[in-house]
């Protein structure tokens, strides 16, 4: 469960735009972002520091948050790992701390991982990428 956030003159006005943007524009649709979003083209640095698994079995580059305890930090995305880019490349890996997407109107988060971005999966040993519309299926309690 998120933190309750504290009602506030900005908070407030915030809900009020939310509400009237939301009664103007009521479409029937969603918006898809570019999916390959995030990561960089891997150097070869970057194939030395971050190729191969720990002492653990996790990737290179990864490392257990203190507080959560998922894997974060830089992974090598090789042949579409992620999002189906085939390109190598570097994306961060975020941790279930840095989940900073709340609902304006509830304040809990719009989705389990932090949207628009890549977590890790300890079960399928694998990188998933959480697309921003994810968000849409949130309901507030």
């Amino acid at each position: 469960m998120g933190a309750i956030l504290p009602e506030t003159l900005e908070l407030a006005a915030r809900r009020k735009s939310l509400a009237r943007f939301a009664a103007t524009h009521s479409g029937s649709g969603y918006i898809v972002g570019d999916g390959r979003e995030g990561g960089r083209p891997a150097t070869g640095a970057d194939f030395e520091r971050l190729s191969g698994v720990d002492a653990s079995g996790n990737p290179n580059g990864l490392t257990r948050c203190p507080e959560c305890r998922w894997l974060r930090g830089d992974f090598l995305a090789l042949k579409g790992q992620g999002n189906g880019d085939m390109a190598a490349r570097v994306i961060r890996v975020h941790c279930r701390c840095e989940n900073y997407n709340r609902c304006a109107g509830c304040g809990e988060p719009l989705a389990a991982e932090r949207l628009s971005s890549y977590s890790w999966d300890d079960a399928q040993n694998k990188v998933w990428y959480r697309a921003a519309y994810s968000a849409l299926s949130h309901h507030c309690r």
